[in-house]
């Protein structure tokens, strides 16, 4: 987990991490075309792992669907920001 850490860390340095939280690997690849590519880019198409994912690499921007297969991207948020960790 700690080297996981640290390679998050070092990729902010590089321009920011975006982390992208969709179902559907063709929405991913449509927002990475018109990201700048100074950014880090993330990839989590099931929201069960997001929770952990987002704790791991500490993204600087989520783009999320609202809409997960199995999962309400709303509620996901709200959990997210309950953690101490990750609030604005």
């Amino acid at each position: 987990m700690k080297s996981e850490n640290r390679e998050a860390e070092l990729l902010k340095v590089a321009g920011g991490l975006i982390m992208i939280v969709d179902d559907d690997p063709q929405i991913h690849e449509a927002i990475r075309l018109v990201l700048p590519r100074k950014f880090e880019v993330v990839s989590v198409t099931d929201g069960g792992v997001f929770l952990d994912m987002a704790e791991s690499y500490h993204p600087d921007l989520i783009i999320m669907d609202v809409h997960l297969r199995g999962y309400n991207g709303f509620d996901l948020c709200k959990r997210l920001r309950k953690k101490p960790d990750h609030r604005p």
